[in-house]
């Protein structure tokens, strides 16, 4: 009897994040996992339980174990250092601040491999978190560990911010999201419903992502309300769902702009709304390196957005393919967005521009293959 192929034998990867949610960061660890399912064999490790909005792998047949993080500590540490042992991993895939965090000290003093991955600003969002100097401390620990054999980041800014807060002793690696342009176009050309659709007016501005204090939405609002002659005649829809959504109501009704906003809530193909606005508006505080961005310079071409640390920089050249205005800025802002609403030209201008920049930087190319050559190394 023939001895196996070595090569035809996939390596054993094991990722874990703490919900498959509805947000950017977790669609983009079920994509890479389908993609990379064609070279490794993967399980899933999670901490809560799915909900409506779940990112869902079944269709490439990756089984998911959930780990319930309620309860004491140390056990639910054991319950998952359990799980990932039974999963007999050949290494360990790490997503986003509290999985690096819980994941090295689960596996300590099993030699695993690990590679862990921020996809968000760190230092500013754990400098927003009530615990964010504690939870700083054990990242740093984290990443110290032996066993880390790398750190990705979703940005350059990112990996710069790794490398200077945790000290890991692994290399750390900017590893953008990359664009599935095909998706992208399949999710355009869907048909919104007629109520949907009359959501939007004669020129639309449209925002996307958690209602949150991250996302900064008040801040956008303002600004649509002390904008110009184009603003006042144009609707504003922001997608997505969250704490703040009770407040935002309620600011537009101060602000007396009610009747031009519209918040649907969360939408699981937000690009078949945002193809069709006149122009998309990021107003973030701070990012990692925004999907929602990224994916509406393909989407919709037009776009404004803070020039917030990190990751719209290193999307957009401001006045080339789109613009950007200084973070928090509501006049600027309003000013940007006024002056995309009354110049057709320049709008068919940056997004000629923005969506054959985006167009080239692909998911398979970009994100994928990267880290396939990381992951097997």
């Amino acid at each position: 009897m023939s001895a196996p192929n070595a090569a035809a034998v996939r390596p054993r990867l094991t990722a874990v994040i703490a919900s498959l949610g509805g947000g950017g960061a977790e669609s983009v660890f079920v994509r890479l996992l389908e993609r990379l399912a064609r070279s490794f064999r993967i399980e899933i490790v999670v901490f809560e339980e799915r909900n409506e909005n779940a990112h869902v792998p079944e269709r490439a047949g990756i089984p998911v174990r959930i780990v319930p993080k309620a309860g004491n500590k140390a056990l639910f540490l054991l319950r998952l250092r359990e799980a990932i042992r039974g999963t007999r991993p050949d290494v360990v895939l790490s997503f986003l601040v509290y999985s690096n965090i819980v994941v090295p000290l689960a596996l300590l003093g099993t030699g695993i491999p690990l590679v862990l991955s921020e996809r968000n600003n760190c230092r500013a969002q754990l400098a927003s978190e009530r615990r964010g100097a504690w939870k700083r401390r054990l990242l740093r620990f984290a990443f110290g560990r032996p066993n880390v054999r790398a750190a990705t980041a979703v940005s350059e800014g990112v990996a710069e911010m790794v490398r200077e807060d945790f000290r890991p002793k692994a290399p750390v690696v900017a590893i953008p999201n990359g664009l599935d342009v095909e998706g992208l176009e399949r999710a355009m050309a869907a048909e919104l419903a007629p109520d949907e659709l009359a959501l939007f007016g004669e020129q639309t501005v449209i925002a996307c992502g958690r209602l949150s204090p991250q996302k900064n939405f008040a801040l956008l609002l303002r600004a649509f309300a002390h904008g110009g002659p184009f603003s006042r005649k144009a609707r504003l829809i922001v997608l997505g769902q969250g704490e703040l959504e009770g407040e935002l109501r309620a600011l537009a009704e101060e602000l007396g702009i009610a009747d031009r906003v519209a918040l649907p809530g969360f939408r699981a193909n937000p690009h078949a709304w945002i193809s069709k606005a006149t122009l998309f508006v990021l107003s973030s505080d701070f990012e990692g390196c925004p999907n929602a961005l990224a994916e509406a310079l393909f989407t919709n071409g037009c776009c404004v957005s803070t020039d917030c640390p990190t990751g719209p920089s290193e999307l957009v050249e401001d006045g080339v393919d789109g613009l950007l205005v200084p973070p928090g800025d509501e006049k600027a802002l309003s000013g940007a967005i006024e002056t995309l609403l009354s110049d057709a030209a320049l709008r068919a201008r940056l997004s000629e521009r923005a969506r054959a920049r985006a167009a080239r930087n692909t998911f398979e190319t970009t994100t994928v293959e990267p880290y396939e050559r990381l992951l097997r190394n």
